[in-house]
């Protein structure tokens, strides 16, 4: 239902471009820029997994091959690429707190890497809920996730808003380290590229 808070026992998914990516000594993705949450005038754009019930799994598939029948998905490129120090990298098990103080307690060490022959490819980035609205919590500011499905320019049933946030915010920073990130599946790649195959030859 539109305007439905999303429970805090869900996740949003994020799509994040290949140029909101860090990147590690090993070309491989490491962290994600602030730039990956575009502030628009209603809230930042996510994908609420659990709009239809089914296995955790099941229902990331089901969002990203929504998201690759409204979203180019491009294989990738190469070239310099921001990178970010591994032990700014925080383990997915530790807690919300915990991850935000290490983040307090290092600064970020950013270098060039020349990314050679590797193909960065687009991922979906996963966050919990609870974790978002804690993460803001202790910023002591108020964020809403609530779902807002589309109809157009193409539908999209998952489609929710992160609401609170401006741009530049710090919180946005902070969201980086909340995010796992995962590779599109196998199915919505091939989905999108048929797809885009399809527009280029109508």
């Amino acid at each position: 239902m539109k305007g439905e808070e999303i429970p805090t026992t869900d996740h949003v998914a994020l799509h994040c471009r290949q140029r909101d990516l860090e990147v590690g000594d090993d070309g491989e993705p490491s962290g994600l820029r602030i730039d990956a949450f575009r502030v628009d005038d209603d809230g930042i754009s996510v994908n609420w997994l659990e709009y239809k019930p089914g296995s955790f799994e099941d229902c990331f598939e089901r969002v990203c091959m929504i998201l690759a029948s409204t979203l180019n998905l491009p294989c990738g490129g190469k070239g310099f690429q921001p990178a970010q120090s591994p032990r700014l990298i925080e383990s997915s098990q530790a807690s919300t707190a915990g991850r935000l103080a290490g983040a307090l307690r290092f600064k970020p060490l950013k270098r060039l890497v020349f990314i050679f022959g590797q193909a960065l490819k687009d991922k979906c980035g996963v966050m919990k809920v609870e974790e978002v609205r804690q993460t803001a919590t202790i910023r002591s500011k108020v964020v809403n996730i609530v779902h807002d499905p589309v109809e157009e320019p193409e539908p999209n049933p998952a489609h929710s808003l992160i609401v609170g946030c401006v741009p530049g915010d710090a919180l946005l920073q902070d969201f980086t380290l909340l995010v796992d990130l995962r590779p599109y599946t196998e199915v919505a790649l091939a989905t999108s590229k048929a797809r885009q195959k399809k527009k280029r030859e109508a």
